[in-house]
């Protein structure tokens, strides 16, 4: 009898196993949900948390052959790491950028670096865009953008944006009181307690 009920449930347990299927592209949404993490706590200052996100998204990504996934990713990378204030040369992109045949990802490549002013495909609504939109034109911010790019990074709690923008604003202060308020403010988000 026992060897009955084991047989029954190894074989329903077998079944089972075999009519389960992998779905198709399980690596692209695994790598997808992991980079849109890494976004949040990257914005959000969670370095620690954000770098594990990264490393996988990255993972998930190489499980193909296709690297458009992969290309998205570095350029996703560059992009925020050109909001809050780093680099432009999107080089892990650049290094596989012939091995993807996809020319909006080259074009989105030109408008982050700086080698052209038009992206088709842009969409200013979306909150990192408009980041990434004011850090590409920070030079030509007025005050009053600045402060308002500050308060629309903190409604998201992009602690890393907001501080970036911070120091921004301190440069262009324009008397002592405004320049202390800021300085203040610099120091209590980077405060440990």
């Amino acid at each position: 009898m026992i060897k009955r009920i084991l047989f029954i449930n190894l074989s329903i347990f077998f079944i089972t196993a075999c009519s389960i299927k992998t779905p198709i592209d399980q690596w692209k949404h695994q790598s997808i949900s992991a980079f849109n993490s890494y976004k949040t706590n990257f914005l959000s200052g969670n370095s620690l948390v954000a770098s594990n996100d990264l490393k996988r998204a990255k993972n998930h990504a190489k499980q193909s052959g296709n690297l458009n996934t992969l290309a998205r990713i570095y350029l996703g990378e560059c992009a925020l790491n050109i909001t809050v204030g780093g680099e432009y040369s999107c080089k892990s992109f650049k290094d596989i950028s012939t091995l993807v045949n996809d020319s909006n990802l080259n074009e989105y490549y030109n408008f982050i670096t700086k080698k052209s002013k038009k992206y088709t495909n842009y969409k200013h609504q979306n909150i990192t865009s408009k980041l990434l939109l004011s850090a590409l034109n920070k030079k030509d911010l007025t005050r009053d953008e600045i402060n308002n790019t500050i308060n629309l990074s903190s409604q998201y709690g992009y602690k890393k944006v907001t501080l970036f923008w911070l120091t921004q604003a301190l440069k262009k202060s324009k008397n002592q009181k405004e320049y202390t308020n800021i300085s203040k403010k610099i120091s209590i988000l980077n405060s440990k307690d």
